[in-house]
């Protein structure tokens, strides 16, 4: 058996974009979609992440921890217009491949 994730999305901004999107590790025995709320600032590092969020399907620890910590590598077109933090959601889908 195979497990593999594949991203449904990275949604922060219109003008922002996902632009190393790291790939969790896939060590866990769940499957399913975990969403993971983000703040990224205006150099477009991810700051802070959340796994859990509505929509998601799995309450697995090790499917949030690994979301978790993908999502907090995962860096974003900057905006040096703006000083404000944004607000944004990474989709992850866990599931079994054969």
């Amino acid at each position: 058996k195979n497990n593999s994730t594949d991203f449904d999305g990275y949604v922060l901004t219109e003008n922002r974009h996902a632009i190393d999107k790291v790939k969790p590790n896939y060590i866990c025995q769940e499957f399913g979609t975990v969403i993971v709320k983000v703040k990224v600032n205006h150099e477009g590092k991810t700051i802070w992440a959340d796994p859990g969020f509505k929509g998601t399907t799995e309450s697995s620890s090790c499917l949030w921890e690994e979301a978790k910590g993908a999502a907090l590598k995962t860096t974003w077109t900057p905006d040096f217009e703006s000083t404000e933090d944004k607000i944004g959601y990474i989709t992850y889908n866990f599931h079994r491949t054969q």
